[in-house]
């Protein structure tokens, strides 16, 4: 077999796994489909595989070169190359929460949290976040006459676990009345444990302090 023909195998084998491997829609991580938030976890976590990858790559090729103009040139590939890469995901999460907007969340709240100066009359999700609709009983004051709530708030796993445990000051609610607040639940970093995200608990700031340290001790 002669050399030429040889080449032309390999050449063609690679184009056949370029396609392969870059083809077909699925995931890079391999993560699943979530029952509330649909595939953004996969999406969040395969863009985050995609970019470290470019960034190597990027690396690379950017340390071997000492010309200044070819320098400038592989660097306008690479910025075209990224910003491809943030729309083509952008799309992705838009036409995904396009799907999941508006999913009721299934919620609980602690038994320390009972008598509390708040009600949630509602969780969804929305976007990357779940929303609820609150209801203020009673609401703080700071020294310039600022309202807020404080929010605690733990995401469960299908097996009873805490994904995220985490309190907050929310500003502007009305006493007696219903505001929407957000918070953020599916990024980079969350991706994989939200796969199996299944409820929300409202909690206290001792229970959110709490399941922050035994995280820490994990």
């Amino acid at each position: 077999m002669n050399t030429k023909r040889i080449f032309g195998i390999v050449a063609v084998a690679a184009i056949m796994f370029s396609v392969t491997s870059c083809g077909g829609g699925g995931s890079k991580s391999g993560l699943k489909k979530n029952e509330y938030f649909g595939n953004l976890p996969a999406l969040y976590a395969d863009f985050q595989l995609t970019e470290q990858a470019g960034k190597e790559k990027k690396e690379q090729k950017m340390k071997n070169i000492t010309d200044i103009k070819k320098l400038a040139n592989e660097m306008l590939k690479f910025e075209k190359i990224e910003r491809e890469r943030r729309e083509k995901f952008d799309n992705e999460l838009a036409a995904e929460t396009a799907k999941i907007n508006g999913k009721d969340i299934p919620f609980t709240f602690s038994q320390a949290l009972q008598n509390s100066n708040y009600e949630i009359k509602a969780a969804k999700v929305k976007g990357n976040s779940f929303c609820v609709d609150l209801f203020a009983h009673k609401v703080q004051k700071n020294l310039i006459g600022v309202r807020s709530i404080d929010v605690g708030f733990r995401l469960i796993s299908k097996d009873g676990s805490t994904i995220k445990a985490q309190y907050l000051t929310m500003y502007g609610p009305e006493e007696n009345g219903i505001k929407e607040f957000c918070f953020d639940a599916v990024n980079a970093y969350s991706a994989e444990a939200m796969v199996n995200f299944a409820s929300i608990e409202f909690i206290t700031k001792e229970e959110a302090e709490k399941y922050q340290k035994e995280a820490v001790l994990r």
